[in-house]
């Protein structure tokens, strides 16, 4: 990990406590309701510090998620809310939650995080949302298979119409093409 990583991770840590305490200042001094979604923050921030002092990859992760929760107001480190889409609250008893909602000043500070961490969040992002390589080629598999066996029930007419117009289709298709051509070349000789 290297430096700037290192210490965007402890900002956002002390930014995130700083919220926190001005939470449970406005709670103390002015009787604000702490909401069952700022609680979820306080404890999720708690773990994060822990992770902090034993891991600090795992603690990346971690910030990083409460990042992504607060966007989407799963979890806030105070006890106003403001959100896009949905600001409502749910009471049950004393206790209320958060709708989800895109919270606009977490969104800030979370793409700021990405920029400074980019090189961290890249390939968590590259593996979580592109194949891997032996997906790839399954699937790539699975495409030639489907073409080979659409065009190898064509009549002769048909195919030739096919092969002679070979550069319209997809590659997995000009594959199965040539292989089906190749096929028919030797029966011929």
């Amino acid at each position: 990990m290297n430096k700037k990583a290192k210490y965007s991770d402890i900002i956002y840590l002390l930014f995130f406590a700083w919220l926190i305490g001005v939470t449970i200042v406005n709670y103390l001094t002015y009787n604000y309701t702490i909401s069952i979604n700022a609680y979820a923050g306080f404890l999720g921030w708690i773990i994060v510090i822990i992770l902090k002092f034993r891991d600090n990859i795992k603690a990346q992760y971690g910030v990083l998620t409460l990042l992504i929760l607060s966007v989407f107001n799963i979890i806030c480190f105070s006890s106003e809310s403001m959100s896009f889409g949905s600001a409502n609250t749910f009471w049950i008893g004393s206790l209320y939650f958060n709708y989800p909602g895109i919270d606009p000043f977490i969104l800030l500070i979370a793409l700021i995080y990405l920029s400074i961490n980019w090189k961290f969040i890249k390939p968590l992002y590259q593996r979580i949302f592109t194949p891997s390589d032996e997906e790839f080629i399954n699937e790539y598999t699975r495409k030639v298979d489907f073409y080979y066996n659409k065009f190898s029930s064509y009549n002769n007419v048909e195919f030739s119409t096919v092969l002679s117009d070979i550069k319209d289709y997809p590659v997995e298709a000009q594959e199965a093409i040539n292989k089906i051509a190749a096929q028919k070349a030797k029966y011929v000789l």
